[in-house]
């Protein structure tokens, strides 16, 4: 008998239409909503968690689909108000996390803001509020991201992209070359990750099963109670080194490639599945938990 587990996705941005909109703002962010809420439905996804800045998006999203979306804000570490906007965060319905971007997609450097500490004032109110910090650091673990984490021992910590390098950014030619500085991060029972853009990484076709070995690797050392799986779909459209949406035999899969390369996988036992198809992201993020 096949087991049906819930599948909730740890990324998706909004889906917006890919040709200027000239109908106004609100119903963009309809029409954006529907598109995911569609998408999800076509590939099995039971909820999803929102990665944007547009904070008026996610609010519609969770107000129309309670059930369905949830928010992960990126934001501005200075502004005046930060801490107020961090220690109320939580009593926003349907946000439960918040986003770093440490490292830039542009040049591949870190961030200015992330250099100056400039998140340190938002990771403190965050670690007192229970608000957990996604964050992209991709190539510079453990080295610049070690003392964040160690100064904030109750704040989680969730590790983008595999903590790798990943289109739309520069991928070496060996995409997993610098697994062994993410695998040293899993010794902080802070930090977790979000296993999300891993078709991007893979060298063989769908079902992409030259990944494995790797992703046996961040399951063995975070254990799967600390790895979430994600589409981040919306991505995998982009043309190589690209955030313009490319030809068709340039995409990285479909979102339903992104889904049953993992569900559908032997690999996996069915306990394993149920934690990083749903199960570790619910419980992390106390999402209707």
């Amino acid at each position: 008998m096949e087991v049906v587990v819930e599948i909730v996705d740890a990324q998706i941005h909004p889906p917006d239409p890919a040709t200027p909109w000239v109908y106004g703002e609100d119903s963009k962010i309809a029409l954006s909503c529907e598109l995911a809420r569609e998408a999800m439905d076509s590939v099995g996804v039971d909820a999803a968690l929102i990665h944007t800045g547009n904070a008026a998006y996610c609010e519609f999203a969770i107000e129309t689909y309670p059930d369905r979306f949830a928010g992960c804000l990126t934001f501005d570490p200075n502004d005046t108000e930060v801490a107020n906007f961090v220690s109320g965060y939580r009593n926003r319905p349907g946000m439960l996390a918040l986003r770093t971007i440490a490292r830039s997609w542009v040049d591949g450097k870190l961030t200015e803001d992330f250099i100056e500490g400039r998140f340190e004032p938002a990771y403190d109110v965050a670690e007192k509020h229970n608000v957990p910090m996604f964050i992209q650091a991709a190539g510079y673990l453990p080295s610049d991201l070690t003392p964040v984490v160690r100064n904030h021992p109750n704040l989680l910590f969730v590790l983008d992209h595999v903590g790798l390098d990943q289109q739309p950014g520069v991928v070496p030619d060996d995409p997993w070359e610098r697994l062994p500085e993410v695998l040293e991060m899993a010794r902080f029972a802070n930090v977790a990750l979000k296993l999300t853009g891993v078709p991007t990484l893979a060298r063989s076709p769908f079902p992409f099963t030259d990944v494995w070995p790797y992703v046996h690797q961040v399951i063995d050392a975070f254990g799967a109670n600390r790895v979430m799986w994600g589409s981040d779909f919306t991505r995998m459209r982009y043309a190589p080194r690209s955030v313009e949406r490319g030809p068709r035999a340039g995409w990285f899969g479909l979102y339903s490639d992104a889904v049953n390369f993992i569900r559908d996988t032997e690999e996996l036992t069915d306990d394993v599945k149920e934690q990083l198809l749903g199960g570790t992201i619910r419980r992390l993020l106390s999402w209707n938990t």
